[in-house]
């Protein structure tokens, strides 16, 4: 008797074991999961000129640091944040080097010393809307833009879309939108600009910049014009035009919608989510960053701003209308696969 508990024991001291050491390993793939080291999305899209890449994911950061770093004469950033120290380091290596660095950074960065190069500029703590952008210009001929923010405590944590274009013509449009920030100029509306730029032969894009110019409307254009289901994944949704017109277009045209908002940007004057069963609330850990609408089979937006009132009227923002089959198909693949998920929940109030 005496022999078989002692064999119970081991047996159950093994079995005991073997669940810590599957708690333990399944834990620690769950934490390379949240610090990025797993690499996905893997709905990345890639064409002559044009790159879409996904975050967390270490690998894609790396080449966003990858083509500034590989900057020859000039590199010009709008920045939401810069509490990133590989990207500090590149920069200061850059201006030693003899690169011409200018940077226009939200105020709330100010107390960053690391990042007070010689070209450092901050936006006003005066103003009602906040600096958001998050691009750079690389000599005047290849542009970063997308949702990525280069905040440590953020950057492989969210899911965030960069895009990396090559385009003299695209810059320009980028540069332009930077001097009027950087050099504090005062710029009356504008609508937004009405020719495509071409990319490649199967590519094309269209920015648009507030507060100066109605990218409201930019949207609401694309949401008329567009054919084939709708999908969005953004932060924050409280913009009561763009509401509209998705609403219409699904009432009057029997477009299907899918999107998915953050429970985190959930505010009193938030979409109501409530009411429509093609709206999703991100209640995960892993924050929805992007601000993408996917419109039909052709034709996808992107970039810093989020469809709120303060995105359309006060920010600093940029957005990319995009024209390309393959982009769509990305967009998509990447809000239903991964944006859009079980825990997305209708009907609960989170503020």
């Amino acid at each position: 008797m005496e022999k078989k508990n002692k064999i119970d024991m081991m047996i159950g001291l093994c079995v005991l074991i073997l669940i810590i050491f599957g708690y333990i390993l399944v834990n620690s793939i769950m934490l390379l999961n949240e610090t990025g080291n797993i690499y996905f999305p893997n709905e990345d899209f890639s064409a002559k000129n044009f790159n879409l890449y996904f975050a967390p994911n270490e690998n894609n950061i790396e080449k966003v640091l990858d083509t500034i770093n590989n900057s020859k004469e000039e590199i010009h950033c709008a920045l939401r944040a810069l509490n990133h120290k590989k990207l500090e380091n590149i920069l200061k290596n850059k201006e030693n080097d003899g690169v011409k660095v200018r940077l226009f950074i939200d105020s709330d960065y100010m107390g960053n010393k690391d990042i007070y190069l010689p070209y450092t500029r901050f936006s006003s703590s005066e103003e009602l809307g906040m600096m958001h952008n998050n691009y750079c210009i690389i000599d005047n001929q290849i542009v970063f833009t997308g949702s990525l923010i280069f905040n440590n405590n953020t950057i492989l944590q969210n899911f965030h879309d960069i895009l990396i274009i090559n385009s003299t013509e695209l810059a320009s449009e980028y540069n332009s939108d930077f001097w009027i920030m950087y050099n504090n100029q005062t710029t009356t509306n504008k609508q937004y600009r009405k020719e495509f730029i071409k990319i490649n032969e199967e590519l094309f894009v269209k920015p648009c910049f507030s507060p100066y110019e109605n990218c409201q409307d930019l949207i609401v254009d694309a949401i008329n014009i567009s054919k084939g289901e709708i999908n969005f994944a953004v932060y924050s949704f409280t913009n009561e035009k763009i509401t509209k017109a998705l609403i219409e277009k699904e009432l009057y045209q029997n477009t299907p919608i899918k999107g998915v908002i953050d429970a985190r940007g959930v505010v009193k004057t938030t979409i109501n989510y409530q009411i429509m069963d093609w709206i999703k609330v991100n209640i995960g850990k892993r924050r929805i960053h992007t601000k993408i609408f996917r419109l039909g089979e052709d034709l996808s937006i992107t970039g810093s701003m989020n469809p709120t009132l303060m995105g359309v009227g006060k920010n600093n923002e940029n957005i990319l209308l995009i024209k390309s089959k393959e982009v769509s198909k990305s967009y998509e693949s990447f809000i239903k696969n991964y944006a859009i998920q079980d825990y997305g929940l209708n009907g609960k109030t989170y503020y």
